[in-house]
């Protein structure tokens, strides 16, 4: 495959070139895969902040990425899109380096397992879920901010804002790090037909360094909708959530809203 993409943050945009070539093939049975492959591509960081320290402006510019990578991973979900029950479980790793046409040397490792588990009937759902991955760069030094760890917004731990989690420099912008958990447990019910409601709790953190001390970890609550509309395969999910341990000294402690597909 081969790809242009471009993605626009609050603080600085993000572009991507680049080519990815990748084998996979299912062992021992239908449920378990393994991948592997090669990834090349250039990355430009720009409109940076101008306010920002210098962590920030010295990743504005372009770099090359060369790396290859493998995963594994197990999957028995009822669901790609929508699961009610299975689980999945997965390991993925890849090294970065400049023997490989890359600008740096790095690696980076991840960890994820999601379970679903329905009773009564199936009215309810519960799914925990954890993940936890580090990189860093061989030789010292911080991996690229491109590549680095932002925690916070619907998709990782709601009621705090999208990306706000992790290390921040002197003025408390948080600049990513190289190190992170998450876990997630959610329990689903039915409300109206293709409408179901949720609690959930959140669980999370990111550090500058994986040998650095754990701090007490960012906790976020709430309730969700869940919406199935007509020809769409995964749900629309409307979550309502509040912040009610926090860590970033950056964000307020309110309740935020979150939409994600």
């Amino acid at each position: 495959s081969a790809y242009w993409r471009q993605v626009i943050y609050d603080d600085w945009d993000e572009q991507r070139l680049g080519f990815r070539i990748a084998l996979t093939k299912r062992v021992f049975d239908d449920f378990t895969t393994i991948s592997g492959g090669y990834l090349f591509e250039y990355v430009r960081v720009l409109d940076m902040t101008r306010h920002f320290g210098p962590i920030f402006q010295e990743a504005e510019g372009g770099e090359f990425v060369g790396k290859v990578f493998f995963s594994i991973n197990r999957d028995t979900r009822d669901s790609a899109t929508d699961p009610t029950s299975g689980y999945f479980v997965g390991f993925d790793t890849y090294l970065a380096s400049k023997a490989l046409g890359g600008s740096n040397n790095y690696y980076k490792l991840e960890f994820k397992a999601v379970n679903y588990y329905p009773f009564l009937h199936d009215w309810f759902v519960l799914t925990t879920g954890f993940k936890t991955g580090t990189l860093g760069m061989i030789g010292g030094g911080r991996v690229p901010i491109y590549d680095r760890y932002f925690l916070g917004g619907g998709d990782s731990i709601r009621g705090f804002p999208y990306r706000s989690i992790g290390p921040v420099d002197e003025d408390d912008h948080n600049f990513g790090g190289q190190f992170m958990y998450v876990f997630t447990a959610e329990l689903s019910h039915p409300i109206y037909g293709p409408v179901r409601g949720a609690f959930f709790v959140d669980v999370g953190d990111v550090m500058e360094d994986r040998f650095g001390p754990l701090e007490a970890p960012n906790v976020g609550i709430g309730y969700g909708l869940r919406i199935k509309l007509p020809g769409v395969q995964t749900p629309i999910r409307l979550d309502l959530a509040y912040p009610i341990y926090c860590n970033q000294e950056d964000v307020s402690r309110r309740p935020r809203f979150h939409f994600n597909m």
